[in-house]
């Protein structure tokens, strides 16, 4: 028995004496292809085993890669917004632009109008300054006018002088003649008063009289003048004395009421009203320049006439 344990050959004869060595053949064989076949397994088994710890590894890949994708998607989504946002901000700067070119083609009419009104507005300043040519030209004929009328001033204040000198010149001969044929005050007024209107360009034939008598055709009334002239028309009052305020005032008033007959009977404005005053208070000459500015009179005092 120990020999059939332990001998193979010697249980292959015996086998083969008994008729099952090919049974034994084959069952070898069969042992040796399960041995092969369970090398092949453990084989198998070993590449599942790496092929499962490759799969792991491709899962944490794909996870990996899954994960990459989620991320890729998720910017791809942060990508699409954002294009959206610039599609939105692109159509609010078209929006922008367009409003800009309106208001650039405004602002171009606007121009436009600018530089009509520019050339309308240098229009009118070459106007102006023809204007001003023709202001400057009337101007320089102004100042030669003017250069004129100095030239009369200053003939007429050499005139004045002489006029004074005659006046001087004629209160001396009047004063000897009053004196000799009793003539008054009022007919010293007339003459210094000829020689006045004479000097401010009325005829030598002007015709100034002394205490003339008018008589109103409504009231019947005579008006005594002290100083008369029909043409032009002139009306003044002399009196020798006025020393107080209400004097002044009364003298005035005097004269305003024969001013304004005579001017209710020829019809006109009297040209030249006058009062003359041979001597005045310093109280009565200051009502008497106020009441002359007010009355536009013309006030003389004094033995020489001078003007207030």
């Amino acid at each position: 028995m120990r020999a059939l344990e332990e001998d193979r050959e010697f249980r292959y004869a015996v086998a083969g004496l008994i008729g099952i060595r090919e049974v034994l053949e084959r069952l070898d064989g069969i042992e040796k292809n399960q041995e092969r076949i369970w090398q092949e397994i453990r084989g198998l088994r070993e590449e599942q085993v790496r092929a499962w710890r490759e799969m792991g590894k491709t899962k944490e890949e794909i996870v990996k890669l899954w994960q990459e994708v989620r991320g890729l998607r998720e910017e791809q989504v942060k990508i699409w917004q954002e294009m959206e946002k610039t599609r939105e901000e692109i159509k609010g700067l078209r929006e922008e632009q367009a409003r800009t070119w309106r208001e650039i083609e405004k602002t171009w009419r606007e121009i436009e109008g600018l530089r009509e009104e520019q050339a309308k507005t240098w229009r009118e300043i070459e106007k102006l300054w023809e204007e001003i040519k023709g202001l400057r030209e009337e101007q320089a004929r102004t100042w030669r006018e003017i250069e004129k009328t100095w030239e009369e001033v200053r003939e007429l204040r050499r005139g004045q002088e002489k006029l004074w000198t005659e006046v001087r010149g004629l209160r001396t001969s009047f004063e000897q003649l009053g004196r000799s044929v009793g003539m008054t005050l009022d007919h010293y007024a007339a003459a210094f008063i000829k020689e006045l209107l004479i000097e401010r360009g009325y005829p030598e034939a002007v015709k100034v009289e002394a205490e003339v008598k008018l008589k109103d055709p409504k009231s019947k009334r005579t008006w005594e003048i002290g100083v008369f002239c029909e043409n032009p028309l002139v009306v003044g009052e002399v009196t020798t004395t006025v020393g107080t305020a209400e004097e002044a005032e009364a003298e005035v008033s005097k004269l305003l009421e024969r001013v304004s007959f005579v001017k209710e009977l020829y019809g006109e404005e009297v040209q030249l009203k006058l009062l003359v005053v041979a001597n005045a208070s310093a109280e009565a000459k200051e009502r008497l320049r106020a009441l002359a500015q007010r009355h536009d009179l013309t006030v003389l005092v004094g033995r020489e006439l001078s003007e207030l």
